[in-house]
């Protein structure tokens, strides 16, 4: 199940004037430990997986403004 922010929190992934890039995302996920990361992008989402510990987690990135749309990395 992935954790979706809740309207009016801004949970940013990363901080950005410019739209965020795939390669950002992998970046900063590999930067905190995330292992076989795979990251798609449709015309404004950036969806990754990535691995860490045994477990897989997924996330939604809105690439214009670098939030968090869907998390569920901290779940057990």
């Amino acid at each position: 199940m992935i954790a979706v922010s809740n309207e009016g929190e801004t949970d940013i992934f990363i901080a950005s004037d410019q739209p965020v890039t795939e390669d950002q995302v992998r970046a900063k996920l590999r930067s905190e430990g995330w292992t076989a990361i795979h990251v798609t992008k449709d015309e404004r989402y950036i969806e990754a997986t990535a691995a860490k510990g045994g477990r897989v987690a997924r996330l939604m990135i809105d690439s214009l403004t670098g939030q968090l749309i869907a998390d569920d990395r901290d779940e057990d």
